[in-house]
């Protein structure tokens, strides 16, 4: 019996214990089919020469081009007939001269860069600048996988040393390797322009600095993968509705309005139905959800692109839910089946699937709305406290606008003082001593100058498209003049919504018309973050009758 337990005793010392986790695991990349993150040194070493110089490539035109000043182009030139030259950083165009540039040239050994392998490509360098092929670049990268080694990196923080060890290793490292049709003898002026040539060009990108710079540009989540992206906590909603969320809110009320039957211009129009105010919320709340997703795009996968196109994913997927409801489905229902069915989307190997939330899924649908790229209400809707179709700052009635200011005006403005005039026109109550503004008072109304050049500039295009403008050239660039057809086209709006529109034309012209361009590019400049700033809630936009 004491034989038998001493055995069993050996056999539980004997035992093994359980094995600690690995270093560097990470549970979520179990999710994803994944073993352990291969570190991006190692990654590297897998690449082969021409991915090492893509990834070189793409580390130019994402990084460099951002922080080295006055890039011009970015072009690679690696291959048969490069002359040393990998890839190139233009800082002057092509008629510049002398024109300068920045070379980076990619070596991807099995070691570290040794000396007698950057002598060969230094030589080139001063060979054909000696030859009159190209001019000397004002900067020479290695730009290594692995580094340099010790005896290179020396030299190159030493640049007589290193001219030294150029001119005494040219017959035995050099000479052969410049070209492969004949061996480039050292003659006393190449030797001569060795000895005045500036070394202290010849640099070393270091691996970890490249990667670190790499991680900055877009293409870093391709290359390197995001699983060990730790998202951080999505913003909450400010207490007051932002200006950069009236797209959605706006439908939000749209829906609201249609469901309670009531006129709904602000939140305390619904606050006494509590499920209302609910819905209003959590979209709130998920519309901000997915914002954070735009930030982790932007911010740790340096490319807000992925999350337009996350979007567009939402926008084909969801289709059937939002344009192929049921007819006299109300707004609240098609907003309700299109969440729903976001819950549920397939969002394929996006590289944002793995960060979406139940949230973000929800609050896609309101970033949809806030683009109008979803309509939740029927458009056409008339019933009680439903949005109706309106013109109001569509292309159609800003024309109209455009016609009565070009009309009421004297000389030939431009886009910009276009644009300025035609916020007047219908926000004449915020100058001091100006008419009643036309236009409701919603919240910071002056940033509409932000994203109103766009609207302006097709209006006018269309004008001009139908005879009713001539544009003109001057030394400041397009400007804009009424013709005959203007006035006429004016004359025959005849509404009380263009006759006042008319009357605040008028004071238009006597107010800014005396005005240059600077003088009031510097009023508008001076005005726009009060313009609405007062405001604590959002205002809806009311039916302009033309």
């Amino acid at each position: 019996m004491e034989a038998d337990a001493k055995q069993e005793e050996r056999m539980t010392a004997e035992a093994l214990q359980a094995p600690s986790p690995w270093p560097n695991a990470n549970a979520r990349l179990l999710g994803l089919g994944l073993g352990l993150p291969v570190p991006p040194l190692d990654r590297l070493k897998n690449f082969s020469d021409k991915e090492f110089e893509r990834f070189t490539l793409e580390w130019a035109t994402g990084y460099l081009v951002g922080h080295v000043p006055g890039v011009h182009e970015i072009q690679q030139r690696g291959g048969a007939g490069d002359k040393g030259r990998d890839i190139i950083l233009w800082r002057d165009p092509p008629s510049t001269k002398p024109r300068r540039w920045r070379l980076y040239q990619c070596k991807h050994y099995a070691d570290r860069l040794a000396a007698p392998e950057a002598y060969v490509e230094i030589a080139k360098v001063l060979f054909y600048t000696w030859r009159g092929d190209y001019t000397p670049p004002e900067e020479y990268w290695f730009v290594t996988h692995q580094g340099v080694a010790e005896t290179l990196q020396d030299l190159l923080h030493a640049p007589d040393k290193l001219k030294t060890a150029i001119l005494a290793n040219w017959e035995k490292h050099c000479a052969k390797k410049i070209t492969l049709k004949s061996a480039i003898s050292l003659t006393p002026e190449l030797q001569a322009h060795i000895e005045a040539f500036d070394f202290s060009i010849f640099r070393a990108k270091q691996p970890l600095a490249l990667i670190e710079e790499h991680a900055k540009t877009k293409f870093h989540a391709v290359v390197f993968g995001l699983p060990l992206i730790e998202r951080p906590p999505p913003p909450k909603p400010p207490s007051t509705v932002h200006a950069q969320e009236s797209g959605y809110v706006e439908q939000l009320f749209a829906v609201i309005a249609e469901h309670l039957g009531i006129s709904v211009a602000a939140v305390e129009d619904f606050a006494h139905a509590t499920a209302m105010k609910r819905l209003f919320d959590r979209s709130r709340l998920t519309f901000y959800s997915a914002e954070g997703l735009k930030e982790l795009a932007r911010d740790q996968i340096a490319d807000q692109a992925f999350f337009d196109t996350l979007l567009d994913e939402f926008c084909d997927g969801l289709f059937h839910a939002y344009a192929e409801s049921e007819s006299g489905q109300t707004g609240l229902e098609r907003l309700r089946e299109t969440v729903k069915a976001a819950q549920s989307l397939q969002l394929g190997g996006h590289v944002l699937t793995p960060h979406v939330t139940a949230n973000d899924r929800e609050g896609a649908c309101h970033q949809l709305a806030n683009k109008d790229r979803v309509q939740w209400c029927e458009p056409c809707a008339q019933t009680l406290g439903s949005r109706p179709s309106r013109l109001f700052n569509t292309p159609l009635e800003c024309g109209f606008r455009l016609a009565i200011i070009l009309d009421a005006v004297s000389g030939e403005p431009d886009l910009q003082r276009l644009v300025s005039y035609d916020y007047l026109l219908v926000h004449s109550g915020d100058v001091e001593g100006g008419p009643a503004s036309l236009h409701p008072a919603v919240p910071f109304r002056g940033t509409e100058l932000l994203v109103k050049r766009e609207l302006v500039h097709q209006s006018l295009d269309d004008m001009f498209s139908r005879e009713l403008l001539e544009k003109r050239m001057s030394s400041s660039g397009i400007t804009y003049v009424g013709t005959p057809l203007t006035h006429a086209f004016a004359r025959l709006l005849q509404s009380g919504y263009a006759n006042e529109l008319k009357v605040r034309a008028e004071w238009l012209s006597r107010r800014f018309g005396s005005l240059n361009d600077s003088q009031l590019t510097a009023f508008m400049s001076a005005n726009v973050g009060r313009w609405g700033a007062e405001f604590e809630r959002l205002t809806s936009l009311r039916t302009l009758e033309l």
